[in-house]
């Protein structure tokens, strides 16, 4: 795999941190994304820790346990 530059290849290494970083936390990647990125903008700076992988993962799982039942 090549990045093409040394800020090609930080940039990709970022990417694909975030990405098994996800995966880890039991996340789907997909839905994780979307999600960020519909909140991000409006999301107050001190409240920014909430939409950390490790932060996003209880509450999806709480999610679909309410929607288990």
């Amino acid at each position: 795999m090549s990045a093409g530059s040394i800020a090609g290849g930080e940039t990709l290494a970022d990417a694909l941190t975030l990405i098994e970083t996800v995966k880890l936390n039991g996340l789907n990647l997909q839905t994780y994304l979307e999600g960020i990125l519909a909140r991000i903008n409006e999301q107050k700076i001190n409240l920014l820790p909430e939409l950390l992988t490790w932060n996003s993962c209880s509450k999806q799982q709480s999610q679909e346990e309410i929607m288990a039942h």
